[in-house]
């Protein structure tokens, strides 16, 4: 199964792109600080001046490619666009190979089922020998029989549930005669020559149970419903794996932007650490602000390690899903893409009038509710009783030559017709009206699943609309929630700089601006699993990608 493993790895850290050019402007300001302490050291060491220098760029989403991220890891990683991944999917992809095979399995028993409209071919040739010895005192006797029986013919199975049939007879018979006359003439052999061709068409049709083509190609109608009901579930287990595989990619995205941010955010601590460290040294700063600044250190540390652990994990679950090698040279994948989402609102009548009309599972259960409209069929028809009818007719040659009875034959000389009937008629029906009564509760229980998988399906749909419709305001509140972060960092900066803070709150305030750039592309990331969805729900998935399952 095709599973890709959702993880927050001490939360999943990653900027859109839409809000580099806000946190531009934040890194300016997102400096390496050390507070000026009151009274300045005797012999002051040259240090950066706490309040101004070069600005360090604060950890945030960027464009660097994800290859470039999993390089500085010193791993190779393989990359992916979202569709590359979609089309390795449907080509790799087990679950989706099985559904695959299902369809054709199910084409083939439908080729099958047609035999039954297969015009029919038969032959037969038989020899038959007999001889006896004569009997005393009996003056004429059949004493040798030599027979061949040929026939071939042909028949036609008609949609309707009768047959239509040719059949040409060629018998040939040789008899031996033994005559005892006693004292007039003695004894004496004979033998008879006998040609008896015929050509009769023949004609059989149900008139009560079995007639229509509904009931007598009952087998064929079934097939063709499997079939489509394979190709049903064929597509929609693609989509189900397509939709999987889209979530597990941005998740994969947002790992190797949360590495990045983490690595910033170790790099920055790390230098804000030399910058202290060196105020301390000159006896400037407390021990304890350098501390602080190591606790921080020692946290980004394992935010780092923990990222790198969440990356390894999700590639390799994206190799495993999408059937790629697996070797300790060959673990990393690179998501290519960058999350984008427009934040546009879906048509909620339209979305739910396409999915009624398109949704895989319901189209699962509609194809089921037209093997139980057949089922019912039959059932029914199973309680009529049976009568068949039957004639053949044709002209019949006879003579001691080939020549003489072929004559006969194609003159029409001799002539047979024979007509028929036969009825018969189950006394109670009990197991024909039990099936009726059986068949019809399953298309009831189909129905009532259809009804309450609609139901299930609008509820569905309107739930994707408020979910889509709150990641829009996410979008809108979590920008805010960034800039307000990037002001508050610039005021705590501030009231270091002339001793009102600590360089405790400082990082804090550096942490709570990360968190909100977090929390903006987190809304991001859900409204475009939150499209990807409502494609799925409508059955446009692969067509939205302009993929298809074969």
């Amino acid at each position: 199964m095709l599973r890709w493993n959702k993880t927050s790895a001490a939360g999943l850290a990653l900027m859109w792109l839409g809000t580099l050019c806000m946190a531009t402007r934040a890194a300016a300001d997102d400096v390496p600080v050390a507070r000026p302490a009151p009274t300045p050291a005797p012999t002051p060491a040259p240090v950066a001046n706490p309040g101004s220098g070069p600005a360090e760029a604060a950890p945030v989403a960027s464009t660097t490619p994800t290859t470039e991220i999993a390089a500085k890891l010193g791993v190779k990683a393989r990359a992916l666009t979202l569709v590359e991944a979609l089309r390795t999917a449907l080509e790799t992809n087990a679950t989706l190979a099985q559904s695959v095979v299902e369809v054709d399995i199910a084409h083939a028993q439908a080729m099958a089922t047609g035999g039954a409209d297969d015009m029919i071919l038969t032959a037969n040739a038989r020899y038959t020998r007999r001889r006896s010895d004569p009997v005393a005192g009996s003056p004429f006797q059949n004493t040798g029989n030599d027979q061949v029986d040929t026939d071939v013919g042909l028949v036609k199975p008609l949609r309707s549930g009768g047959s239509l049939g040719i059949k040409f007879d060629l018998p040939f018979s040789r008899q031996q005669f033994f005559i005892d006359t006693g004292a007039l003439s003695g004894t004496s052999e004979s033998t008879s020559d006998s040609w008896e061709p015929a050509l009769t068409l023949s004609f059989a049709h149900p008139l009560l149970r079995g007639r229509g083509s509904a009931v007598a190609r009952a087998a064929e109608r079934r097939a063709r419903v499997a079939l489509s009901s394979a190709e049903v579930r064929r597509d929609a287990q693609a989509m189900i794996e397509l939709q999987k595989v889209i979530d597990g990619y941005w998740e994969l995205a947002f790992a190797y932007r949360d590495l990045e941010i983490r690595q910033g955010a170790l790099e920055l601590a790390r230098k804000q650490l030399e910058v202290v460290q060196a105020q301390v040294d000159v006896g400037r700063l407390p021990r304890v602000d350098a501390l602080a600044v190591e606790q921080a250190i020692a946290e980004r540390e394992e935010a780092v390690v923990l990222g790198e652990i969440a990356l390894a994990d999700l590639s390799l679950t994206g190799r495993e899903a999408l059937g790629l090698e697996i070797s300790p040279t060959e673990i990393y994948l690179a998501a290519v893409d960058l999350p984008a989402a427009s934040g546009d609102p879906i048509d909620v009548e339209d979305t739910l009038r396409r999915a009624l009309v398109g949704n895989p599972a319901l189209a699962i259960l509609r194809s089921s509710e037209k093997l139980d409209d057949i089922d019912l069929e039959v059932a029914q028809d199973a309680l009529r009783p049976t009568l068949d009818f039957n004639v053949a007719a044709g002209p019949l040659g006879r003579g001691d030559s080939m020549g003489d009875a072929f004559d006969r034959l194609v003159k029409f000389k001799t002539f047979t017709i024979t007509a028929g009937a036969s009825f018969t008629m189950l006394l109670g029906a009990t197991a024909a009206e039990g099936s009726v009564a059986a068949t019809r509760a399953s298309a009831r229980l189909r129905k009532l699943q259809i009804a309450d998988a609609e139901r299930l399906l609008v509820s569905q749909v309107v739930r994707l609309a408020n979910s889509l419709r709150a990641s829009r305001q996410r979008l809108d509140v979590t920008a805010r929630g960034v800039a307000l972060g990037v002001e508050n960092l610039n005021a705590e900066k501030a009231r270091y700089d002339v001793g009102r803070s600590t360089l405790f709150d400082v990082l804090a305030r550096q942490d709570a601006l990360r968190g909100a750039q977090i929390r903006e592309v987190r809304a991001r990331i859900d409204y475009l699993k939150g499209r990807s969805m409502v494609d799925y729900v409508t059955g446009d998935l692969m067509t939205r990608y302009g993929l298809a399952a074969r």
